[in-house]
């Protein structure tokens, strides 16, 4: 990524039309998608935040998704700089703490250098960022092979289910651990409602991932019953915490779940990812 085009788009800012294009002095140049040419049986272009595009070639008529957890540099300041005028912030959620902060980038210096080939590799193979795959592996055990919580094991704490499902026979094995989390994230990614889009998309996973689909499809749901937007991360997010509340669950298929846990899961899952990020991707 030393070489690309980012354009920002924000589809509730005051001035819908504005773009914001970074790229080299002498090929700058605005991009203003045509209305009139896009196609609504795609996951909508404006989830109401401002979303980064980059063209797949010259002339593209649609555009990949570039994640805005794994950018840095001057395209990550200018994007900061115009968070505050959409919906969702760029970040959600709260900030690492200095602590925080200080720790993972001692874990970056000590252990990345162990498994950062087998986080590209499994990128490869599944089609995620590598630095997603990462952050969600430093949350769950620090990097740590021998990690263990109840009954989730390993690098990427899969529990006896999961690691069945992913054909992953030594869950303590760093490489069938990465192999086996990233397979099972991209499973649950697999299964988010076509309409939800990136990079909402992968805040989905995380959820699912940490809770499971079921209690991510009840959060689908009662969304819809409250009135909020199923398909964007800024309303989910209210919703999930409501998981835990008797008022809620006991009407919904798979009852009680704890639901501010996981927004704050996702959410320092993706503000590690972006410490992450410039080492990886």
């Amino acid at each position: 990524m030393t070489r690309f085009r980012v354009v920002a788009l924000a589809a509730i800012l005051a001035a819908p039309s504005l773009c914001l294009t970074l790229a080299p002095a002498s090929k700058a140049k605005t991009i203003r998608p045509a209305a009139a040419q896009l196609s609504f049986d795609r996951p909508p272009l404006f989830p109401g935040l401002g979303l980064l595009l980059v063209p797949r070639q010259a002339g593209a008529s649609w555009p990949d998704f570039i994640d805005p957890y794994t950018i840095h540099g001057v395209a990550r300041r200018a994007l900061l700089a115009i968070q505050t005028r959409a919906r969702t912030p760029l970040l959600a959620g709260p900030a690492l703490s200095h602590r925080q902060r200080r720790e993972l980038r001692q874990h970056i210096d000590s252990h990345l250098p162990r498994y950062d080939h087998l986080f590209e590799r499994a990128a490869r193979r599944h089609g995620l960022p590598a630095s997603l795959i990462a952050a969600v592996a430093y949350i769950e055990s620090r990097w740590r092979p021998d990690a263990r919580y109840q009954s989730t094991v390993g690098l990427m704490m899969l529990s006896p289910d999961a690691a069945d499902l992913v054909g992953v026979n030594d869950r303590q094995s760093a490489a069938q651990s990465i192999r086996g989390g990233a397979d099972y994230l991209k499973r649950m990614q697999a299964l988010i409602p076509s309409a939800v889009p990136f990079p909402d998309r992968n805040n989905y996973a995380l959820a699912a991932y940490n809770m499971g689909i079921g209690h991510l499809r009840d959060a689908v749901r009662l969304a819809q019953q409250l009135g909020f937007n199923p398909y964007l991360w800024a309303d989910l997010r209210q919703v999930i915490p409501l998981l835990s509340d008797k008022r809620y669950y006991r009407d919904l298929r798979h009852g009680y779940a704890r639901g501010e846990d996981v927004v704050k899961y996702v959410e320092r899952v993706r503000r590690c990812q972006a410490l992450i990020a410039p080492q990886l991707d």
